[in-house]
């Protein structure tokens, strides 16, 4: 008699073992599915990044390489008004020189001549000579 009620209950244990057995390995088998989906978005997430970081970077690349390029085409800018404000003013001293070498020269005659010159035709007179000697006399730095 007391052996039937044994193996129910052994019976009985041994479906609830089974049962849980399968139950643990549906768990488990959620578990890796679930893991291999966060490591799925987890890769992804990775990719996103390292992407924008590069972007980032060419961005800045991008940035800085137009900034450079800005920068020295205001340098190139600043040397060439500062050779035209140079020439400008080396000019200005050569026509100021010629001047006052013309009026010192035409007062310089009047007092040797004893007599007032005519400074307009005298000038003329001294502009052609200081530009045959510049013309002749300069080896290109000014002596």
């Amino acid at each position: 008699k007391g052996f039937p009620a044994v193996k129910r209950a052994m019976d009985a244990r041994s479906e609830k073992i089974r049962a849980d057995l399968d139950a643990a390995d549906s768990a488990k088998a959620d578990a890796m599915r679930t893991k291999s989906e966060y490591e799925a978005q987890l890769a992804d997430a990775k990719t996103a990044a390292a992407a924008i970081i590069d972007e980032a970077r060419g961005q800045a690349d991008q940035l800085r390489q137009d900034l450079q390029a800005r920068a020295e085409a205001d340098i190139a800018e600043q040397r060439t008004r500062a050779a035209a404000d140079i020439e400008s003013s080396r000019r200005q001293a050569i026509d100021d020189l010629r001047t006052e070498v013309a009026a010192i020269a035409v007062g310089a005659a009047e007092r040797v001549v004893g007599a007032s010159l005519d400074a307009d035709v005298h000038r003329s007179l001294i502009d052609g000579y200081i530009d045959d000697v510049a013309g002749s006399g300069s080896n290109g730095d000014g002596s």
